[in-house]
């Protein structure tokens, strides 16, 4: 990265927590590891994280960057059962450091990885107009919701609640955050919030859906209509 002229913008994803759980030559014996085949990797990210992290403090461009954590998705070899959900499979964690600004500590907010980019452009002051499906977690102060999709199923956390949509019908509407193992299917009792919260996961697939098509995903408007497709 030394390499890269500022301002620049780099990724890694690493794939050592992921089956078979190979460590890299040399590592295959430095951890003990425990009951489960991912907790001597996870040791081995641990361990390189802080490598990491040392050697980059030592850059040039260590005060001004913005390093950002996260995962794609809980580990497959579960230890916590609650973690074996609908709701629990894709509980992780995302990390915003700027190193020599003041720790704003945990947020226990609903966010999800569409939240970074307009995360990251606020941290940058970016005022320019951009479309994104996410939300600035510091700045935006619209109601933080979660969406994905599992087993046919989407599924949007909002509040303390989790509403399952096949596509056709709503399944089930559970308080996620009290019911761990989603026992309590709700939709009868709770109309209003069901109502609500199909009417919002039916809109974010149609907006998704329609720009993809049109290739509409930036401000400058679909691209299609400009560089209509030969027949």
């Amino acid at each position: 990265m030394n390499t890269f002229k500022q301002p620049f913008y780099t990724t890694l994803f690493t794939v050592s927590s992921h089956h078979p759980y190979n460590l890299p030559n040399g590592y295959e014996n430095k951890f003990k590891g425990g009951p489960k085949l991912v907790h001597r990797t996870i040791e081995y990210t641990d361990f390189a994280l802080q490598r990491f992290f040392k050697t980059a403090s030592q850059m040039p461009w260590f005060n001004n960057t913005l390093f950002v954590i996260t995962a794609d998705h809980a580990s497959a070899e579960i230890s916590v059962p609650e973690y074996n959900t609908a709701w629990g499979y894709f509980s992780i964690p995302v990390f915003f450091y700027q190193p020599g600004k003041k720790s704003q500590g945990m947020k226990g907010d609903i966010i999800q990885q569409i939240d970074i980019m307009p995360t990251i452009l606020g941290q940058l002051h970016f005022d320019k107009p951009y479309i994104a499906f996410g939300r600035d977690i510091y700045a935006d102060r619209s109601t933080p919701f979660a969406f994905n999709y599992l087993n046919s199923t989407y599924q949007i956390f909002q509040g303390d609640y989790l509403l399952q949509f096949d596509g056709a019908k709503v399944n089930a509407l559970y308080q996620f955050k009290t019911d761990k193992f989603l026992k309590d299917n709700l939709i009868d009792r709770l109309p209003d919030t069901t109502t609500h919260l199909t009417n919002h996961l039916k809109a974010f697939i149609q907006q998704y859906n329609n720009r993809m098509v049109d290739n509409n995903l930036t401000m400058e408007g679909s691209q299609l209509k400009k560089n209509p497709l030969k027949q």
